[in-house]
């Protein structure tokens, strides 16, 4: 099977093309403008390029079966500071692989969404995918945009699609920015564990290999259109997250609680 993986080259798609990989023919189409974490292989191509070219979309997928559509603009930070393109890469992107779907027979997409969709609201019970999102970023509103998109898609032209809302993900190769690679550099390097607020607010983090597993499963295995959370199911608070990281490293670090950044 020949297979397109837009955004393959950072963090989660470089580990789902590491896997893909192994019995598949894969393409990546990524930009590179945040560097690359992929390993490349005889059953990897690497195409240079932007998702909101229409044309480079197009000519990547050709001859594919399907698509894992993972390419963002990320990061709390950069997306504060960037809307109006992290907006653009989302709408104009996905209406690209969506077009270039259609015109190139595309069996399947998987899409990237997001846990953010669900908003900041307390929730004291697991977030089941009918429970009442409140999008409040640029980046969880495109994304639903996008769920929303990708369901008429289904219902127009009969091109299978799954929305994929990631809580959390975590493992070897994620961006520092991170709260759990931050909080291990810190314990390593001795320097205090910065967490912000009382440290209460809890997170559901999910592991990269059960994220790739379980992408990769719902492709082969799941059939129309549906959103699907991937998620351990377990909550846990940063302080705890924080004790659990001093444990592991054994480090001389303290943890600091600090106010939340406005």
């Amino acid at each position: 099977m020949k297979i397109l993986v837009t955004g393959g080259a950072g963090f989660i798609g470089s580990h789902l093309v590491e896997t893909l990989s192994v019995d598949n023919e894969v393409v990546v189409l990524d930009s590179l403008l945040r560097g690359s974490k992929l390993t490349l292989n005889n059953n990897v191509t690497l195409i240079k390029g932007d998702i909101k070219n229409l044309n480079v979309v197009k000519n990547s997928m050709n001859g594919c079966d399907v698509v894992y559509h993972l390419a963002a603009f990320l990061g709390v930070d950069e997306v504060a500071k960037n809307p109006i393109e992290t907006m653009e890469t989302e709408s104009i992107g996905t209406f690209n692989v969506i077009h270039a779907s259609i015109e190139n027979k595309i069996k399947k997409i998987i899409y990237a969404s997001t846990s953010g969709i669900y908003g900041k609201v307390d929730i004291d019970k697991a977030v089941k995918e009918d429970f009442k999102v409140s999008p409040s970023s640029s980046y969880a509103i495109a994304k639903r945009y996008n769920e929303i998109y990708l369901k008429s898609i289904f219902q127009e032209y009969n091109i299978e699609n799954f929305a994929l809302r990631y809580f959390n993900i975590y493992g070897p190769r994620q961006d520092t920015r991170m709260v759990i690679p931050r909080f291990f550099n810190q314990a390593m390097q001795n320097e205090d564990i910065i967490v912000y607020g009382d440290g209460t607010q809890t997170r559901d983090f999910t592991f990269i290999d059960d994220t790739i597993q379980a992408t990769i499963e719902i492709a082969n295995k799941c059939k129309g259109s549906e959103i699907i959370n991937i998620t351990k199911g377990e909550d846990i608070t940063m302080l705890d997250l924080a004790e659990k990281i001093l444990k592991i490293t054994k480090s001389k670090s303290k943890i600091k609680l600090v106010e939340n950044p406005s």
